[in-house]
């Protein structure tokens, strides 16, 4: 995601705008590098720093876009925070069903044009944007940690104003959180976090919560008590040697 920002910091410096950020439209070179594509929907922004928006990819469709069809250099972070939110395991709906209200799914079910069930739909997902529920943080995986969520919450305002700066700024802020970041994955109904010593975060049984490390070619405990909580295990395997 790095790369990503640092590309855009590129092609915003050079006084465009991407308009279509999405996991799509990211591509890795031979050596692995994220390169932007795609360069389809990009505008050159005058003077007055707004371009007319884009609706191409329902779902990464900007809250300003909905409300007065407007694009800036701030939009294209919008649709990064979406990605990065889907890279850290945040879910973020591709079809339409989960963005639909009861007041909605209603009236589909009563709606035999296509067309009206269409815009029907359409609406549902754009209210969602509008208010800030593309991105549900409550999604993302427990051990995300917190400044990273806070990078992720800050880079889906849905104000332009209340976002990163540019999109040097958010790169910088993602690097500086990165000694924050600890490689872990879910591995059924445990958490592993893969470091010089790998230690383990599962369920006792009893509602709380366990940790263990590596020992050899078994595992045991490091704390005999468990954790009320999931963030207060990972927290103490985190600093466990």
């Amino acid at each position: 995601m790095l790369s990503v920002l640092e590309g855009l910091s590129h092609l915003h410096a050079a006084g465009f705008v991407h308009r279509d950020l999405k996991p799509s439209n990211v591509f890795q070179d031979a050596g692995g590098q994220a390169l932007i594509g795609d360069l389809g929907s990009i505008r050159r922004v005058p003077a007055s720093g707004v371009v007319p928006g884009s609706a191409k990819t329902l779902f990464y469709i900007l809250p300003e876009v909905v409300q007065m069809g407007s694009y800036t250099f701030k939009s294209d972070l919008y649709q990064v925070g979406l990605m990065l939110f889907r890279l850290c395991g945040g879910h973020l709906p591709h079809e339409v069903g989960p963005w639909l209200d009861p007041k909605t799914v209603q009236a589909l079910n009563q709606c035999t044009d296509g067309v009206q069930r269409t815009k029907l739909e359409n609406q549902a997902v754009f209210t969602r944007i509008e208010i800030g529920r593309a991105a549900d943080l409550a999604t993302l995986p427990p051990f995300t940690p917190p400044v990273l969520r806070n990078i992720i919450r800050k880079s889906v305002k849905t104000e332009p104003s209340k976002r990163h700066a540019t999109a040097t700024a958010f790169m910088t802020e993602l690097h500086r959180a990165g000694t924050n970041v600890f490689p872990w994955t879910q591995k059924g109904s445990y958490f592993l976090l893969n470091s010089w010593r790998p230690k383990r975060v599962e369920p006792d049984g009893n509602g709380q919560f366990t940790v263990l490390g590596k020992s050899g070619a078994s595992w045991r405990r490091l704390k005999s008590a468990s954790f009320a909580t999931i963030d207060e295990a990972f927290r103490f395997a985190k600093n466990a040697n």
